[in-house]
């Protein structure tokens, strides 16, 4: 089984092709990849935190210590290498079920199911 990102989101941001940060080159911002077998209509979602070196630097100042899970860095704000580069990431995860390709994009980017405690 292969996946393939069907959308790129973030629910603050109506478009993130268009969208621009005040500081392309200083920014931080959560882009929820919607997820799915490849030609099939299912789909989940995995949160990942987009940002810059400028940004964790000027984080790293004001609050100390940080933990790096789930980031993707980037020099600047540029939609298409953002794209690229997660697409480049999920278009190589291959797995015999959903429950395998889950587990592998865990590795990049906060599942929403990773909490989540069936009701017994």
């Amino acid at each position: 089984m292969r996946c393939e990102i069907k959308h790129l989101i973030n629910d603050q941001i109506d478009d993130l092709k268009v969208h621009l940060p005040e500081l392309v080159d200083d920014f931080s911002l959560v882009v929820r990849m919607i997820v799915g077998e490849v030609g099939g209509i299912g789909e989940e979602s995995f949160d990942l935190v987009v940002c810059t070196p400028k940004w964790l630097e000027r984080k790293l100042r004001q609050t100390g210590p940080l933990f790096g899970y789930h980031h993707l860095l980037v020099e600047y704000y540029d939609y298409d290498a953002i794209r690229v580069a997660i697409d480049r990431f999920v278009g190589n995860v291959e797995a015999e079920n959903w429950q395998g390709i889950a587990a592998k994009l865990r590795l990049i980017g906060s599942w929403e199911f990773d909490e989540y405690s069936p009701v017994v």
